[in-house]
């Protein structure tokens, strides 16, 4: 897996419910904090389940989907 911190303003649980809408799993990263004020701009890539051919398109519709929420 991947962890990646995406820009300041990300909210990686909205990016999670937007993702799976569009067949892209992805986990946020909250949940592996301990600390009081918890980043909510970190999420998780799993790769190792899913087809070599379908990373990419993956990865270009959480982007997509990053454009938008930043806007």
């Amino acid at each position: 897996s991947y962890w990646v911190k995406g820009p300041d303003n990300l909210d990686a649980r909205e990016l999670k419910r937007l993702a799976l809408e569009k067949g892209v799993v992805i986990e946020s990263g909250d949940i592996y904090f301990h600390s009081e004020k918890k980043p909510l701009n970190y999420f998780r890539l799993g790769y190792s389940s899913i087809a070599t051919e379908r990373i990419r398109p993956g990865i270009e519709r959480l982007a997509k989907i990053i454009r938008t929420l930043r806007s």
